[in-house]
């Protein structure tokens, strides 16, 4: 956790561009970092559903300076509590409401991402020095936006909920009738309960499932609600009533009609069909956008429309003004200066560079690791950097963990280290007892250990993390020391095993860059972890064993190719991490360690996207870094 950040004027770097200071109007002192995480979290399309599913992530916020937050926080609060009144907001458990939402979102979800997006927008404001009304119309539009929301929902589930009622009614009043005059009636009892249980079908899928499916405009509006509802279940009724029809008509599973035990099966069946009018908003909506590409009249927009227009011109305020500069002295030891252009920290830039292909063993060689090598070392060159590479036979494990040593000791405050791996990653079994027992009370005690699988792996000779951490455990404060590991096993913020039986499919001829170790491999390993002096084994172990972990707290960046759970792949002569990576930083040089990762997330091939997903280990802090210290 930072200290609060003092009131004093941060240092501006020679040659960068001065703005104004961020004005502050709630109570407390300026608190950059507040304003910083809260746009990078509602500015950011793939985190805003974190942002608003986890209210610990919120509430953290708020937490962390509790006087700075005394302004914004009733107003959170109280636009968070209206928007549970919403229907489905509390039918379900939020976990289970947030798991179902990676398939189809509840209107309240919806509803509740737009209000955040209007608080935002206000934080925003506030952060980039708006003026006080403006903060204040801001909260205003998302309060209103969020009475008119639960207005129009609220009349279209209770019409619909009539409609629903009197439906039913009718068929039961229809059916009753019906049952008097039994020798003509016996078909039609069938297909009208049949139409009921498709009915029912259909409630239950907009009531565990509503999305409307209609265009965001017709959204607005109550009246289409309506009619979409009304629609729905009645594509609901004439499908249970229609499925009936064919099996009793022998038309469709025939020998269901024919047996009086089946009925319950054919209501069941029915009740499924009902279920299925949840294609039909979809046909919809493919529908309008065909009508709209060909010039169709499209519906007006709704009032919160116009005044979410309104506020975009203060997110635009703030997009600017983060290109511009940060204040960058309470968030990263160099701060970010000119439009589009980072402040280089003018430390020494050394790089290494590791890539294994011509491992020993046939079955256990690579094709783009070396590849991948040389690339990132034509990139760090070109940046400035001074740099080192062992490749294959070179790699073994005294040569990498002497050259990182020699890296590390000579790294003074404000030098740039970089390390680059790419080749096989493994998990061998924990032999010091830093990772604990599996099953035990830490999240991260698995017992395993991830590794690095060197030249010599298969004799036991492996870089363990334990091993990196070690070192890098004791580099100057002020260097900056980055990881970019194109291997599996590469996070190790979360320990999981690959061993499992189920491998997303990714294209033909992609390759994983892992080994699974085998009882040999960790017999070996066991081997040689004895072979090493005691007086090192005992050193290790009691660094690992003392009340406060030494390894937690080193001051590193990893970029991960994948996350612990996946593999990471090669494929052409590559690795997928390496390639897409190498695709951003030839298109734009200038990033924040999290700006690379967006950016690479964003360009990685949608192949490989269940597969493989590169991730950024670091602090908040270092994600607002500029990535390498800077490039320019």
């Amino acid at each position: 956790m930072s200290q609060p950040p003092n009131n004093d004027a941060p240092p501006v770097a020679r040659g960068a561009v001065q703005t104004k200071k961020p004005m502050n109007y709630k109570v407390g002192d300026s608190v950059p970092e507040l304003g910083v995480k809260v746009a990078e979290i509602l500015l950011s399309a793939r985190d805003v559903c974190i942002f608003i599913d986890d209210r610990g992530d919120l509430q953290w916020l708020f937490d962390k300076q509790p006087s700075n937050s005394a302004w914004i926080y009733p107003r959170v609060v109280e636009l968070e509590a209206r928007c549970k009144f919403f229907p489905n907001a509390s039918i379900l458990p939020p976990r289970f409401i947030r798991w179902i939402s990676a398939f189809t979102e509840t209107p309240s979800m919806d509803h509740l991402r737009s209000a955040k997006r209007f608080i935002g927008q206000a934080i925003v404001i506030l952060y980039t020095g708006g003026l006080r009304a403006e903060v204040e119309a801001a909260f205003a539009s998302a309060e209103a936006f969020i009475v008119q929301r639960g207005r129009e929902i609220s009349l279209v589930w209770l019409y619909a909920s009539f409609g629903l009622l009197a439906l039913i009614s009718f068929i039961t009043l229809l059916c009753l009738i019906l049952s008097l005059h039994e020798t003509q009636t016996h078909i039609v009892q069938k297909v009208l309960t049949c139409a009921f249980a498709g009915g029912i079908g259909a409630y239950i899928s907009r009531a565990l499932a509503s999305r409307s499916e209609l265009p965001c405009d017709a959204n607005a509006g109550k009246l289409l609600h309506f009619q979409e509802a009304i629609l729905r279940w009645s594509v609901g009724v004439v499908a249970g009533g229609l499925l009936c029809l064919l099996i009793e008509g022998k038309i469709l599973l025939g020998s269901l009609g024919a047996d009086a035990t089946g009925f319950p099966a054919i209501l069941a069946l029915a009740t499924l069909a009902g279920m299925s009018e949840r294609f039909l908003p979809t046909l919809l909506n493919r529908f309008n956008d065909r009508v709209a590409d060909l010039g169709g009249a499209k519906p007006p927009p709704p009032d919160h429309a116009t005044k979410k227009a309104a506020l975009n011109n203060a997110t635009n305020e703030f997009r600017k003004f983060e290109d511009e500069t940060r204040d960058a002295a309470d968030l990263a030891p160099a701060p970010i200066s000119a439009p589009n252009t980072i402040v280089r920290q003018g430390g020494a830039r050394r790089a290494l560079c590791i890539g294994i292909d011509e491992y020993p063993q046939q079955q256990d060689r690579l094709n783009g690791c070396v590849n991948d090598t040389k690339r990132w070392e034509r990139f760090f060159k070109d940046v400035g950097f001074k740099t080192e590479r062992l490749l294959n036979a070179e790699a073994t494990r005294d040569a990498i963990l002497k050259s990182f040593r020699a890296l590390v000791s000579s790294a003074k405050p404000g030098d740039i280290i970089a390390v680059q791996y790419a080749g096989h990653g493994t998990q061998v079994k924990d032999l010091d007892g830093d990772e604990g027992k599996a099953g035990g009370p830490n999240e991260e005690w698995d017992g395993i250990d991830e590794a690095l699988c060197c030249h010599e792996f298969r004799t036991g000779s492996i870089v363990l993390d334990d091993d990196l951490k070690e070192i890098a455990i004791t580099i100057a404060p002020g260097a900056n020391l980055t990881f970019f590991f194109d291997s599996c096993h590469s996070g190790s913020a979360t320990r999981a095993s690959l061993t499992g039986p189920h491998v997303p499919a990714v294209p033909p001829g992609a390759k994983p860059r892992n080994i699974i170790a085998d009882g040999n491999l960790n017999a070996a390993h066991a081997a040689f972890y004895k072979s090493l002096p005691k007086e090192l084994r005992a050193q290790r172990n009691a660094k690992h064993r003392g009340g406060n972990d030494p390894y937690k707290d080193a001051v590193d960046i990893l970029f991960a190719a994948a996350l612990p759970k996946q593999f990471a792949y090669e494929i052409s002569g590559g690795g997928v991490f390496t390639e897409t990576a190498m695709q951003v930083l030839a298109q734009s040089g200038e990033f924040t360690n999290d700006g690379f990762m967006n950016a690479v997330r964003q360009a990685f091939p949608h192949s490989f996207s269940n597969a493989q997903e590169p991730k950024l280990y670091a602090s908040l802090d270092q994600k607002l870094n500029p990535f390498l210290g800077g490039l320019g």
